[in-house]
């Protein structure tokens, strides 16, 4: 009996180890099998049919990926899947997944490209400066020139005429070397090649003054030569807008002893309205037709700030208050003025003071971009002034403020990038400085006095002017800087001269 039961135990486990063993090798009957797509090859929007087993009769529970992008499905059965290549699929694998279980198929499935997609064949010239007419040649462009996109290395350029073949277009503004794209309809055409986006020559204007042989006169360099303007004797601020040049000063008038305000255009002074006191002008803004020029007029025993829009006066600071405008922005309808009021530094938003940095604070430079406010001054430390700049009230400083005052004297951005100019004290002389953020350049090499006042940056082009202080017999001498390298201005070795601002076009 005893041997009988341990026949009966012994025969049930053999049974039971074998059911389980043949279990192992057979596959889930519920989990999906693909065992063939057709076709193999396709672009966008191409139907798909793919066969196998356990998929869902129910459309919305199976999911379909062309190497991990989700396509659509379009009929379904247990053993049969049609969808279509969906858009942004890549060469490779196709997936099924029904419930929570994955197939994957053993051949790649092969992107091509449309018939109707755009092509990039050629491209002429291949390389050039911003505004250069560059030629695209191809197939399945948009003969409406708006409905093509066309970007050099992902900045975007204006489409002037365009064919089914041949697009006309120019290089924008901040284009740099890469590939030129064409976008057609959500679709996009990669040129082979690269275009070299290479430097124009540019017309660098340079506003001061200098010694004409016989005085010191107000005027302007453009590309290093000379030009005298009337009635003025030194000026602050350039802007080239097309072909008119706008200049700002002032001139010392003898007879009274007092500064007046000017304004030049194309070298027709205008005097800028102001009291019988006196007044400077000490930087420019071109918005449109429209010309602001920033700077401080005097009252008796003070100075207000102020600032001019087209000739006409706006009085900035306290009735009273000891105060200058020395830099002003236009973005849209907003004004942005910077200066000072009682020797603490103010910012002006449309005529409103808005607090920035502390009591010790003073502001030489201001520029907008965007929602952003970037103010260029230095500040107080309790022993020596330390060059900062200020981004929506943060102070960021770029000198140390152990061994001399430092200055910033003006400010751009460009993208990210924040440029400053000004100056420090290196224990014996003062220095000219650059910083691209914070990262330091010195313009000068610190044996003589040396001033940088003005910047303007170009492309991956800086240029700086400001002047130094001879060591044979202490005049000023203007100087100008692009990316590092001192060049003279024409007119400055017979006396003193300086350069106060920068244009660059």
């Amino acid at each position: 009996m005893k041997k009988s039961i341990l026949s009966i135990f012994l025969i049930s486990l053999t049974c039971l180890l074998v059911w389980q063993c043949g279990n192992k090798n057979n596959p889930d009957p519920q989990k999906p099998t693909i065992s063939g797509i057709s076709p193999l090859t396709g672009s966008v929007g191409t139907p798909v049919t793919i066969t196998g087993t356990n998929f869902s009769a129910t459309l919305a529970n199976n999911v379909v990926k062309f190497n991990g992008t989700d396509a659509t499905i379009t009929a379904v059965t247990t053993t049969s899947l049609s969808v279509t290549v969906p858009q942004g699929a890549t060469t490779g694998k196709i997936t099924v997944i029904v419930a929570g279980q994955t197939a994957t198929s053993n051949d790649d499935f092969t992107i091509t490209s449309s018939a109707s997609d755009p092509t990039i064949a050629s491209f002429t010239p291949t390389s050039g400066g911003v505004n250069t007419t560059v030629t695209i040649t191809g197939t399945n462009f948009s003969a409406t020139a708006s409905a093509n996109i066309v970007k050099f290395n992902g900045v975007t350029a204006t489409v002037t005429t365009a064919t089914e073949t041949s697009i006309t277009t120019t290089v924008p503004t901040n284009a740099n070397t890469g590939k030129i794209t064409v976008e057609v309809a959500g679709k996009t055409a990669t040129s082979t090649n690269d275009f070299t986006v290479t430097s124009l020559a540019k017309d660098v204007y340079i506003s001061g003054n200098y010694f004409n042989g016989t005085k010191g006169v107000a005027g302007y360099w453009k590309n290093g030569v000379a030009n005298e303007l009337p009635n003025g004797s030194t000026t602050t601020g350039i802007v080239v807008s097309g072909s008119d040049v706008h200049v700002v000063g002032y001139e010392y008038v003898p007879t009274q002893n007092r500064d007046f305000a000017k304004y030049w255009k194309n070298g027709v002074v205008t005097a800028l309205p102001s009291n019988s006191n006196g007044s400077r002008a000490v930087s420019m803004f071109i918005s449109g037709s429209d010309v602001y020029v920033a700077g401080y007029e005097k009252i008796i025993n003070n100075t207000a700030a102020v600032y001019w829009k087209n000739g006409v006066k706006t009085t900035l600071s306290v009735n009273g208050s000891n105060a200058e405008a020395t830099a002003i922005y236009v973005s849209g309808t907003d004004v942005h003025v910077v200066g000072k009021e009682n020797n603490v530094g103010k910012y002006w938003k449309n005529g409103t003071a808005i607090a920035v940095g502390g009591i010790n604070a003073q502001y030489t430079s201001i520029y907008v971009s965007g929602n952003d406010v970037y103010i260029g001054g230095y500040e107080y430390n309790g022993t020596y002034s330390v060059a900062k700049y200020w981004k929506n009230g943060v102070a960021t400083s770029l000198t140390a403020g152990t061994v001399g005052h430092g200055y910033v004297t003006a400010i751009t951005v460009v993208g990210n990038d924040v440029h400053t100019v000004g100056y420090e004290f290196n224990g014996s002389k003062d220095v000219a400085k650059y910083w691209k953020n914070t990262v330091l350049t010195n313009l000068s090499d610190g044996t003589k006095n040396s001033y940088a006042r003005a910047l303007a940056v170009d492309g991956a082009d800086i240029y700086v002017t400001g002047y130094d202080v001879s060591l044979t017999n202490g005049s000023q001498i203007a100087r100008y800087w692009k990316n590092g390298v001192l060049s003279n201005l024409d007119s400055t070795t017979s006396g003193s001269s300086i350069g106060n601002s920068i244009f660059v076009k």
